[in-house]
């Protein structure tokens, strides 16, 4: 275990050495990848490779979250028989935190850290096992060729409740990454470059980026095929669970869910080997399209269809000591609708089918009713950038351009002084005093004019 501890740390260490890429939010990821993994030693399994693949979408541009599931089929290391047929598939959905750099070369890189919840189940001979705990994250990312990237990535699951003891496996996978941006490429929403987070109450739909998280409870009307064989089959009844989603459209939504229901035995008669509870659960991942309407309590309403696939438990209650357990794939299909309540708040309510063609004796059909809340967080906003602004004074060039400036004024008209008196230059032209001088006509004086003596003044 220690010797395990050391190579997983050591790996740690690599992939930190370089700072997972930013992406537009309502960005999918779709991956596969080959996978190497150290079991623990208690579960006698020679390290092994496989294969799997993982679907996610990013909340922001440095968040993300995916789910991923793999397929290994180790060698048996516990002693006779050794010829056990062994099949290891995990299960994961994790949140994960990217930190992009571009490096010296330009390609754009990084790491991204995380972790979350994990299902590891073990299928040994006829025998099947399965316990749930929690996994670590640490990766690398090296983006080329638009939308492609390489991601190598380790993975660390531990797991409580394993029997005899705790055990912890590492995984070590490398593969290729795809990041399609629904909403920019195939729809013709323009992305904006920082990705701001607006709250749902401020649009009439989800933005890309808006994620869904939700509890409900669940009754479950179960296959008369259903559960582990003819004297153990699960009855109707009740279950919860949870549900996580990111809408990469206003319509479209990538969805993961669980639920988990303690259900009666359906068998009327205890024979032998018969379990009086059975533990019924899911996992599914769906595509949902989201028709919006405005809900008499609010706007923020829509009905919803889609669909996808799903892994089915079925494990002995706990009332068996060895919990044996059973599993299968299927596909499962949702409709159902929400009334939105408040801003960021919708009841929801859906009807699940579930179709397991692999179950014996024969196919099922489950169904389930549904009812719960779910809360919108987040979403990017997507607004078409404003035209460049125009030069006030030249329409042909930009507001920008270090010629657009305003012309030179012309100088300051300076008006002509006022017209003067022509008789009397002391007054002006409109003054009613200026005009013409009395003519006085000298030579028709012919009497004589006397004046005082020494004086202008005339005498009578």
């Amino acid at each position: 275990m220690l010797r395990r501890s050391w190579t997983f740390c050591s790996m740690a260490a690599l992939l930190l050495a370089a700072p997972a890429v930013a992406q537009q939010p309502g960005t999918l990821i779709l991956g596969g990848f080959g996978q190497y993994t150290m079991f623990d030693d208690n579960l006698n399994l020679k390290d092994a490779f496989g294969y799997g693949g993982r679907v996610g979408a990013f909340i922001s541009p440095n968040i993300f979250l995916e789910a991923e599931g793999s397929y290994t089929a180790p060698d048996w290391e516990g002693g006779a028989p050794l010829d056990r047929d062994v099949k290891y598939g995990p299960i994961s959905a994790r949140l994960m935190f990217a930190f992009p750099f571009t490096a010296m070369t330009g390609v754009t890189a990084g790491f991204q850290v995380g972790g979350g919840a994990v299902l590891s189940s073990y299928r040994v001979g006829n025998g099947y096992t399965y316990n749930y705990g929690a996994e670590g994250a640490l990766g690398f990312t090296a983006a080329f060729g638009g939308f492609t990237a390489l991601r190598l990535q380790a993975l660390v699951d531990y797991m409580p409740t394993s029997e005899p003891d705790a055990t912890m496996n590492f995984r070590f996978q490398a593969g290729l990454d795809f990041w399609p941006d629904p909403a920019s490429q195939w729809m013709g929403m323009s992305p904006t470059a920082s990705g701001p987070v607006v709250w749902w109450d401020d649009t009439p739909q989800p933005l890309p980026g808006t994620l869904e998280l939700g509890g409900f409870v669940q009754y479950s009307f179960m296959d008369d095929n259903a559960g582990f064989s003819a004297n153990n089959r699960p009855d109707d009844g009740l279950g919860y669970g949870g549900r996580a989603g990111v809408f990469l459209t206003p319509n479209w939504q990538i969805e993961g869910d669980g639920q988990w229901s303690p259900l009666d035995n359906a068998v009327a008669t205890p024979p032998t080997g018969r379990f009086e509870t059975i533990d019924y659960s899911t996992f599914a991942l769906r595509l949902n399209y989201n028709f919006p309407f405005a809900g008499f309590l609010g706007s923020n309403s829509s009905f919803l269809v889609g669909g996808g696939a799903v892994r089915t438990n079925y494990g002995a209650g706990d009332d068996v000591s060895n919990r044996p357990a059973t599993y299968n794939y299927g596909a499962s299909g949702i409709a159902g609708v929400r009334i939105g309540f408040a801003p960021r708040v919708a009841l929801r309510i859906d009807g699940v089918v579930d179709y397991m063609p692999n179950s014996s004796p024969d196919a099922s059909l489950n169904y389930a009713a549904r009812a719960g809340l779910s809360l919108f967080l987040g979403g990017a906003s997507r607004v078409v950038p404003e035209p460049p602004a125009v030069c006030a004074w030249n329409s042909s060039i930009l507001a920008s351009d270090p010629n657009c400036r305003a012309p030179t004024p012309p100088p300051p008209v300076v008006p002509p002084p006022p017209a003067r008196c022509v008789y009397n230059n002391a007054i002006l032209a409109t003054d009613p005093n200026c005009r013409a001088p009395v003519a006085i006509d000298t030579t028709a004086i012919t009497a004589p004019i006397y004046f005082d003596f020494d004086k202008s003044d005339i005498r009578p």
